[in-house]
């Protein structure tokens, strides 16, 4: 999976090839439209109030994909907050030369604004206090997967030879993956096949590192504890994508389809408790969305007719049960801040261990 989407010639996301939209293999929140940027510049002015409106407030974008969203963010901030526009400093965290490019190109009107890191590790001993975010960065983190056979877990590894790729299977996991695996409901079936992200803990360190105060806001597509390993999933939520439609088989002309697994949000939120963070919203991206978003919702009303309804119909996609609003997730946690009950409860961390 690393070599498929990440290999510096050949990876699904370093070709330059066009991903998202109409004409790609998948659509974004992003690509719906500049409302969901919109929303998030009014969450991330409510919580610079909320800090006392510092003069210095740093946002910090953790692959930010060809910089849509950076653009939306900031070109509302510019139009609707000038205070807090003037106060900020625009971070992207991005490790792929040929997606800094896209940045870089798309952003020229704020280069004064923007700068670039390879490693958000580059950014912790700057101490900053504002916001870190991320969109549909977790599912495409690379996965190992699991199966159970004779009520024992095997890895899946893959092999080639004259016919091409396979999967073969190793019962001999490392402490790592044993780990992981003592951890799954005991009952699950023979054949139960599954995910697991060996990158999180630390990614959500470096992440926690970066803000000596301040919000984490992570979205994308997944499920807490519970939902993700349902009895019924027994395939697992590893996808491949291409020209909008899915499948199941990664192994198939790997560099050419998207390859991406759902999020378990309540392992999500135990890496980012750990790193020293408190839990502090964990949301459907609907309910999210309209409670961020309810003022300037309010507003459209002095729009034109058109951009009435050109707003409204992309905010409808963005929560509707059947289409976004309820596929996406939205966690928030804090530096420095407890638990909010009611979150870690929806996150499922209270009966989970979190060692």
């Amino acid at each position: 999976m690393e070599l498929a989407l990440y290999h510096d010639s050949l990876g699904y996301y370093t070709r330059g090839k066009q991903n998202i939209g109409k004409e790609g293999d998948f659509i974004t929140s992003v690509s719906i439209g500049k409302t969901f940027g919109t929303i998030l510049a009014h969450r991330i002015y409510n919580y610079w109030t909320e800090c006392g409106s510092p003069s210095s407030f740093h946002l910090v974008e953790l692959a930010a994909n060809d910089g849509q969203l950076a653009l939306d963010i900031l070109s509302e901030l510019r139009d609707s907050f000038p205070e807090l526009f003037a106060s900020v400093r625009y971070h992207i965290c991005e490790h792929l030369p040929v997606m800094a490019k896209l940045q870089a190109d798309k952003l020229q009107s704020f280069s004064q604004l923007l700068s670039h890191y390879n490693d958000p590790a580059e950014l912790s001993e700057q101490a900053l206090s504002g916001i870190a975010l991320s969109n549909e960065l977790i599912d495409a983190m690379p996965v190992r997967l699991v199966r159970k056979y004779q009520a024992q877990w095997h890895e899946l590894l893959v092999t080639n030879d004259e016919e091409g790729f396979a999967y073969t299977e190793s019962a001999e996991l490392d402490t790592e993956l044993q780990q992981f695996t003592q951890k799954l409901p005991p009952e699950l079936c023979e054949g139960y096949t599954t995910e697991y992200r060996p990158r999180l803990a630390e990614f959500c360190h470096s992440v926690a590192g970066i803000l000596e105060t301040g919000l984490v806001i992570t979205i994308d597509y997944g499920y807490s504890r519970s939902a993700y390993y349902d009895e019924h999933r027994t395939t697992g939520t590893l996808r491949t994508y291409f020209k909008h439609q899915a499948g199941e088989d990664p192994l198939i002309e790997p560099g050419r389809l998207d390859i991406t697994a759902h999020v378990d949000f309540t392992q999500l939120a135990l890496a980012f408790r750990e790193a020293g963070l408190g839990i502090t919203d964990f949301s459907p991206q609907a309910s999210y969305l309209t409670r961020h978003g309810s003022c300037w919702l309010q507003g459209l009303e002095q729009l034109p007719w058109e951009k009435q309804q050109k707003f409204i119909r992309q905010f409808q996609t963005l929560t509707h049960p059947s289409m976004m609003g309820r596929q996406f997730l939205v966690l928030e946690c804090k530096k420095g801040c407890p638990d909010a009950p009611r979150a870690i409860d929806l996150c499922e961390i209270n009966t989970t261990s979190s060692s």
